[in-house]
């Protein structure tokens, strides 16, 4: 009897642990999905000019917050839903926004606190900095509140 407990008591083990378990597969695919950017990484069809661009205090530019007529946004396309920007150099100093048609009417900014990571961006809000000197692709989802910089 006991010989027959013990193995009851072994088998509901494997049971339990077989049901708390996960396949290979499934931790792989899971994996996948985390790694997988929230934001899009092919730009190649995104060939329409956006009203959205983007301004502010960069030096590269020359800008200064579109101050002057020399001042020009910095040109996104758009694919409808995001807008992109490639080749941009910022520095730490630099600070930026997005703005729609050259106005500050409709206008977004937010907190990067790591290249690479969708963050947050909203109306009227704060001066957008990058976390270490270098040539960025920029992404805005004005619709959706959201924004990343990419280093290139």
């Amino acid at each position: 009897m006991k010989k027959i407990f013990t193995y009851a008591l072994i088998a509901l083990a494997a049971v339990a642990v077989l049901a708390c378990s996960k396949p290979a597969d499934t931790e792989k695919e899971e994996e996948k999905k985390e790694e997988a950017p929230a934001y899009p990484t092919d730009y190649a069809s995104y060939t329409e000019v956006s009203a959205w661009g983007i301004t502010g205090s960069i030096a590269s530019t020359g800008n200064d917050w579109g101050q002057t007529a020399e001042d020009k946004d910095i040109v996104m396309k758009t694919n409808g839903t995001w807008h992109v920007a490639t080749g941009v150099v910022l520095t730490t100093t630099d600070q930026f926004k997005f703005r729609k048609d050259n106005a500050w009417t409709e206008n977004r900014g937010g907190i990067c606190e790591e290249a690479g990571k969708l963050f947050d961006v909203a109306q009227n809000g704060d001066n957008i900095k990058v976390p270490a000197d270098g040539t960025y692709t920029i992404l805005l989802n004005a619709e959706e509140g959201k924004a990343v910089v990419i280093a290139e």
